[in-house]
C-alpha cells in the first residue's frame, strides 16, 4: 500500500492485486453530502482514467477492511477450472 492522503476527511491510497493497480478513495465533505468508501482502477501512481468504481461503501471504511473485501471478490472471480 502507498498512501497518497491521510487527514481526517480525505484518505487516498494505492494498492496492488495481481499485477492490477486500485486506488482507496474515502471523502466526507459536508458541503456537498458526500460521505463515502469508493475503490477505482488505477495506475501505479494512483491516477484514475474511468471513475467506474469497482467497490463503495457509505461513510468510512478503513483501507485494510475495504481492499481485502475486494481482494476476496476479485479472487472469487478467477477462473480455477482446468481444460
Amino acid at each position: 500500500m502507498k498512501t497518497k492522503l491521510d487527514t481526517k476527511n480525505d484518505k487516498k491510497a494505492v494498492f496492488e492485486h495481481r499485477g492490477q493497480f486500485y486506488l482507496y478513495s474515502f471523502v466526507n465533505n459536508e458541503d456537498y453530502n458526500v460521505n463515502e468508501t469508493m475503490v477505482f482502477p488505477c495506475d501505479k501512481d494512483g491516477e484514475v482514467r474511468d471513475y467506474a468504481e469497482v467497490a463503495v461503501d457509505s461513510g468510512y471504511v478503513a483501507s485494510a477492511v475495504m481492499m481485502e473485501n475486494l481482494r476476496r471478490r476479485l479472487d472469487s472471480m478467477v477462473d480455477t477450472t482446468t481444460e
